[in-house]
């Protein structure tokens, strides 16, 4: 037992001297370098970051594998990127593993009331240096968990009356913090009025008040209304109705009684080709909505399928929807998918073409053959239906013209795909009726017009 003891101190001995022969090199090194005429730059021993940071992360690892008996996975790696520029799933996986190891350092500071410390500790600053005593720095004031001013704006965030007022004290710290932290804040608030309040935020300012616009109401100039009755009366968009009548009720509470009518066209579709129609007459019209409120209070009900009422019309819409069957039965039989998308799309062109912007370039002395009344409805036969037109027609119309791009297209398309020989008559007779139909919708529409004017000059002969 001595004799391990000496040895014991012996070599302690030799351990001190050994460390005190290191010394003495070390020191006779730097006083050779000090005392060198030479100049020599200054040498920093310095660890490499990434090391450090691997280091740090083996120690924790091993603390946390400690504290939870090896039952959670270790931290692989450390978060050195900006949090918005990572992916979702690396900021599911961080905020994983940094639940995880609070919640077992939580277990073992407080176990069994790991909530409770967490909640106090949240209230309070996250760095000892942003608490600093008033007598050092005399114009900072010390927040304590009651006087933080994120908690103060939730606060008054929650106890404001008026959602005007919400969103203003909600864009003061909207752009701080990501959605779910937000909820996680204020459980009811939703992400449409967090974007309505990082809007704000941008557009009047974090916490400014939206200037109201004053609203200042005028009476419509009855020559505007005037034009836009006329305009939405034209047979192209109103279409009387053989049975059932309307009652008009005016201000004074006179009533009328007045023929049923059915409209042709939705009411944003008539307010758009009355827009177009005033720009090229060069009149000013009322407010759009205005025009919406004329149109609420009009007597006149809308009306999707025209069967029974324009059979002309109703087939004409058909034959349209025949087309795009077509099409697709040829997509089927191997024709190419981005072509039939692309003739679907000029079909649907064509029909809406039809029932809105083609009835208001139609006219008695246009110089377009297919917009022009005296030309296309002209008998050359027939003496008593034929009527010379002073116009000369050079101008062709492209969405006119669609049409039989379109048709041809399919016949082309047709001839180059392989089916059986019944089937292939089937679609051919299917394509001609279409056709056929069409072009008589085509033409109803041009009769249209013409009866309207003529129906027009009676009534004015009998006024």
């Amino acid at each position: 037992m001595a004799q391990d003891t000496l040895s014991v101190s012996q070599r302690t001995e030799h351990k001190i001297e050994t460390q005190q022969s290191d010394e003495m090199e070390i020191s006779s090194c730097h006083s050779s370098l000090s005392t060198s005429s030479e100049p020599v730059e200054e040498v920093s021993v310095w660890l490499d970051e990434k090391e450090e940071q691997q280091c740090k992360r083996q120690v924790l690892n091993d603390a946390f594998d400690s504290i939870t008996g090896g039952r959670t996975s270790p931290l692989q790696s450390t978060l050195n990127t900006e949090w918005d520029d990572i992916s979702a799933t690396q900021q599911n996986y961080y905020l994983r593993k940094a639940r995880e190891m609070i919640t077992a350092t939580l277990s073992v500071v407080s176990p069994g009331q790991e909530r409770e410390l967490w909640e106090s500790l949240r209230k309070e600053p996250l760095h000892n240096n942003e608490v600093d005593c008033c007598d050092d720095v005399p114009h900072r004031r010390c927040f304590d968990a009651k006087s933080d001013p994120i908690e103060v704006l939730i606060e008054a965030h929650n106890q404001a009356q008026s959602w005007q007022t919400k969103r203003q004290i909600l864009s003061l710290f909207a752009s701080d913090f990501s959605k779910s932290e937000l909820q996680r804040m204020i459980p009811s608030l939703s992400k449409w009025r967090i974007d309505q309040a990082r809007d704000h935020a941008i557009k009047s300012g974090k916490g400014q008040p939206v200037q109201d616009k004053p609203l200042f109401r005028s009476r419509i100039n009855s020559a505007k209304v005037d034009h836009f009755l006329d305009f939405i009366s034209r047979p192209e968009l109103l279409q009387d109705v053989a049975f059932g009548t309307k009652t008009l009720r005016l201000d004074s509470g006179e009533r009328i009684v007045i023929p049923a009518a059915v409209r042709t066209l939705i009411p944003s579709r008539i307010i758009e080709q009355y827009a177009a129609y005033c720009k090229q007459q060069e009149f000013e019209s009322a407010s759009e909505r205005s025009l919406y409120r004329m149109l609420d209070v009009c007597s006149a009900s809308m009306q999707k399928s025209l069967q029974g009422l324009d059979n002309i019309t109703a087939e004409g819409t058909q034959s349209i929807d025949s087309l795009v069957k077509i099409v697709e039965n040829l997509v089927e039989n191997a024709a190419d998918e981005t072509w039939g998308k692309h003739i679907q799309h000029k079909i649907k062109e064509v029909k809406r073409y039809f029932k809105t912007d083609f009835k208001a370039h139609i006219g008695k002395e246009e110089n377009c053959a297919d917009h022009c009344t005296t030309h296309s409805l002209s008998d050359t036969k027939a003496e008593n239906y034929k009527s010379t037109c002073n116009q000369n027609h050079n101008i062709n119309c492209e969405r006119c013209e669609s049409l039989e791009l379109v048709l041809q297209e399919i016949k082309y398309e047709l001839d180059l795909t392989e089916m059986d020989d019944e089937q292939r008559s089937r679609v051919e007779f299917d394509l001609k009726q279409c056709e056929t139909s069409i072009y008589a919708w085509k033409a109803h529409l041009l009769r249209t017009i013409t009866q309207d004017e003529a129906k027009q000059e009676t009534l004015n002969k009998l006024y």
